[in-house]
């Protein structure tokens, strides 16, 4: 089976599909996986993943096909060969209405990026925090992060891209060490 790419040119699906698994592991390294040492020294050897949601259809929207094959191919980057396998999970709820029920919320891209890979490693995603104030803001999601990291080996966390700067501040990391585009 063919499909288009954004020029129209016809590729194949496997090799669609593989390219994107590749671009979505060199996005993940590059752009915004972060290791905490402060929580390193508090939790044995923890480390915290942050990472942009999949791309979207327009700017409220709902992850486009690039970002659901991206976030479908997440667990290839969390194979614990490069990145260690979470063993919990964090989503940004953009909108407080939804309480911990994504079903309740309009289109939360964060939960929806990881969402395929805690399937496949049953966890449940942990989306009571965001930045809206009513959520805890950036602030509320660092101390639910760090609590986590003293149970767990790897933390990954989905959020949106924006406010990725205020969470890793309100995690500790120097302005310096967070890659922002």
């Amino acid at each position: 089976m063919c499909v288009p790419n954004r020029n129209g040119v016809a590729v194949q699906q496997a090799r669609w599909r593989a390219v994107l698994a590749q671009v979505a592991a060199a996005e993940a390294r590059a752009a915004a996986m972060l290791w905490l040492p402060s929580l390193a020294a508090s939790a044995g050897a923890s480390t915290v993943y942050i990472i942009r949601h999949g791309e979207k259809t327009f700017g409220g929207g709902c992850l486009n096909i690039q970002g659901q094959e991206r976030a479908n191919n997440l667990y290839r980057v969390f194979d614990g060969s490069r990145f260690a396998v979470p063993s919990a999970i964090f989503a940004n709820n953009y909108y407080e209405g939804a309480g911990s029920d994504p079903a309740r919320a309009n289109c939360e891209r964060c939960w929806l990026t990881v969402q395929p890979l805690a399937q496949r490693l049953h966890l449940t995603v942990a989306f009571d925090n965001g930045y809206p104030p009513a959520l805890g803001g950036n602030e509320g999601a660092a101390d639910a992060i760090r609590r986590a990291a003293q149970k767990h080996g790897a933390v990954l966390a989905a959020w949106e891209h924006y406010n990725i700067q205020f969470l890793t501040a309100a995690l500790g990391v120097p302005k310096a060490n967070v890659p922002y585009r």
